[in-house]
C-alpha cells in the first residue's frame, strides 16, 4: 500500500530501509529484553518460529523494495532485541553481499550517519537519547559523530535524526538545519504498555527525502 502511494511520486533514486529496532518483542527463548525483562505475559508465539518467521519476512520486505529502486540497510539496535537486531543485520550483509540491488552501511553506532546529496540521515533506536535529549544535544553530537563516520559537515543542508523507541508519529523542527522524525509503529498495545498510558495509533510510514530540501512528503497506511 505505501509502495502503491509512493508510485505517485515516480521511482525513488533509493530506499533506505532500518533493520532491526525492536521488530521483535523478545530477544530470547526465555522471552526477557535485551536487559531481561520479562515478556511472557505480553507475548503469543515460540521465540525460535516467530525468529524464523521474522527473518523471512525481513528478506521478502527487502526483495520487494529493491525491485523498485536499489536498497540501503541501516543497522539499528533495539531495547527489546539488540541481539537479534544486530545478529539479522550481519546475516544480511551476508545474504546479499553478492546483489547489486542491495548495499548495507556496516556500522553498529548507536547512531548511524548516512549521506544522501546534501541531507544527513541519522538512524538510532531511540532508547538512550529521548527527545528532549536529542534537542539538547544534537548540534554537538552531530559535530564528533558525522565527522567520525565519514560524513563531510561542510556539504550537509539538513541533518534529519530518525528514531522509533516511543511508537509515536512526531516531526519536530529542532533547529540549526537539524529537525526529528519519530517513525511510528505497527505494533498493537498490549496490557502493560496500557496500564502505563503508552498509547499509540498503528501506523507504517514512508518518507519522501529530497536530496536538496530535505523532507519532502509523508505517507502512511
Amino acid at each position: 500500500t505505501l509502495i502503491s502511494k509512493l508510485a505517485l511520486y515516480g521511482a525513488p533514486i533509493k530506499f533506505y530501509i532500518p533493520v532491526g529496532s525492536d521488530n521483535l518483542h523478545v530477544d530470547n527463548p526465555l522471552h526477557t529484553t535485551t536487559k531481561g525483562t520479562g515478556q511472557t505475559g505480553q507475548t503469543d508465539g515460540n521465540w525460535i518460529l516467530e525468529l524464523k518467521n521474522y527473518i523471512q519476512i525481513t528478506i521478502e520486505m527487502i526483495d520487494m523494495y529493491s525491485q523498485i529502486a536499489p536498497v540501503e540497510l541501516v543497522p539499528t539496535g533495539g531495547n527489546h532485541d539488540k541481539n537479534v537486531s544486530y545478529a539479522l543485520n550481519a546475516f544480511l550483509t551476508i545474504y546479499y553481499k553478492n546483489n547489486k540491488r542491495v548495499s548495507f552501511k556496516e556500522c553498529y553506532h548507536p547512531r548511524v550517519y548516512t549521506q544522501f546529496g546534501n541531507v544527513c540521515m541519522i538512524f538510532t533506536h531511540g532508547e538512550d537519547m529521548s527527545e528532549k535529549k536529542i534537542q539538547a544535544n544534537a548540534h554537538k553530537l552531530i559535530l564528533g559523530e558525522a565527522r567520525d563516520q565519514g560524513i563531510d559537515i561542510s556539504t550537509v543542508d539538513h541533518f534529519i535524526f530518525i528514531s522509533q523507541h516511543i511508537h509515536i508519529d512526531s516531526f519536530r523542527d529542532i533547529g540549526g538545519k537539524v529537525s526529528h522524525i519519530v517513525i511510528p509503529s505497527l505494533s498493537g498495545v498490549d496490557s502493560w504498555h496500557r496500564d502505563n498510558g503508552y498509547l499509540s495509533d498503528q501506523n507504517a510510514s514512508i518518507y519522501v527525502i529530497d536530496k536538496q530540501r530535505g523532507k519532502d512528503a509523508i505517507f502512511y497506511v
